[in-house]
């Protein structure tokens, strides 16, 4: 099962890098990669992802398409053959966002949330997948378009959270998974960090300020704003009877470095 996440993973990749390098081979290697795949054995909007951003990233030929699918399986020939009929125009419909970063285009998952930053937040949010990247967690995604869930922010008035939390102007979120040298239950450890933009300084410090540790099930947390930017930052353990890796205080060592970056000082 895991060789055939490999199998996606690598496709996803193929299609950045057609995207960004405007050959076209590493869009027949992706749809080669999933050739390989037993469509009765993942989830078969997995695959439809894949080659949705493969579609995209192509010059819309069903040529490739087409071929690939007389190799695969009926469940993955059926999806190839969908694209080669209808190839992908606007990424929005698939959960994704074309971005332009410091290394070029890039796919950001996008849950079709109002995102109207004036801020470049998917730049910052690279940045702070750069720094948790340098602590013991390995990032597995970054999204934009994604909200700043009040289950998080109980440290303040609900109402006026929920308030300052729907008129976000945009939420970027970088999510991350411990290293498995880190800790013995490590797959059971999970870190997110969101970086939003407030519709002014009172909402950036309401939000950060509700961001509080504990709940139920318990995490630890870390709220931090400059201006009308604020970033939460929630660890615990998603695994009932497993105690979290982070302990009290522990995620303090992210605050000057965090603090830096919102003030526009990477």
């Amino acid at each position: 099962m895991d060789d055939f996440y490999t199998l996606l993973a690598f496709a996803r990749r193929s299609a950045l890098a057609a995207l960004r390098s405007g050959d076209p081979l590493p869009i027949r290697d992706g749809l080669t990669a999933l050739t390989a795949i037993d469509g009765n054995r993942v989830d078969h909007r997995d695959v439809s992802v894949a080659a949705a951003l493969l579609s995209y990233a192509g010059t819309h030929d069903p040529a490739p398409f087409r071929n690939a699918s007389a190799h695969a399986d009926q469940t993955v020939s059926e999806i190839l053959l969908g694209f080669a009929k209808e190839p992908v125009e606007h990424l929005g419909d698939w959960g994704y966002r074309e971005v332009i970063t410091d290394s070029g285009r890039a796919f950001f998952e996008d849950n079709g949330r109002r995102y109207e930053p004036t801020a470049d937040l998917a730049r910052l949010a690279l940045h702070v997948a750069a720094l948790i990247e340098e602590d013991v967690y390995r990032v597995r995604s970054i999204g934009v378009g994604d909200d700043l869930p009040d289950v998080w922010l109980r440290g303040a008035d609900r109402d006026a959270v929920s308030h300052a939390a729907g008129l976000l102007a945009g939420c970027a979120a970088v999510r991350a998974d411990l290293d498995p040298a880190a800790h013995p239950h490590a797959d059971a450890q999970r870190l997110i960090a969101f970086v939003a933009e407030a519709a002014n300084d009172a909402d950036a410090a309401l939000l950060s300020m509700a961001a509080t540790p504990g709940g139920s099930p318990p995490h630890e947390a870390l709220g931090l704003r400059a201006g009308n930017l604020c970033c939460v930052v929630i660890a615990r353990s998603f695994v009932e009877g497993t105690s979290s890796f982070e302990k009290p205080d522990a995620l303090e060592r992210f605050s000057g470095p965090l603090s830096k970056l919102l003030e526009g000082k990477p």
